[in-house]
């Protein structure tokens, strides 16, 4: 497998625990969703940067 595939898929999987850690922050108090919310939010920056380091490596042909 190339780095650009397993980036891309790194890329994925960031969308998915970002969902997840969004529905998670759902089910707690009110108390602790302000920093389960903020961690959800945070995750959620990474797939884009992600996504365009395999870009990156792919055309460098990695």
């Amino acid at each position: 497998m190339r780095p650009s595939t397993g980036i891309h898929a790194a890329s994925m999987g960031a969308v998915v625990l970002c969902i997840g850690l969004w529905i998670r922050a759902k089910t707690l108090t009110q108390e602790e969703r302000g920093n389960a919310e903020r961690r959800a939010l945070f995750v959620g920056l990474w797939p884009a940067q992600l996504w365009l380091a395999g870009d990156a490596a792919e055309r460098r042909g990695y």
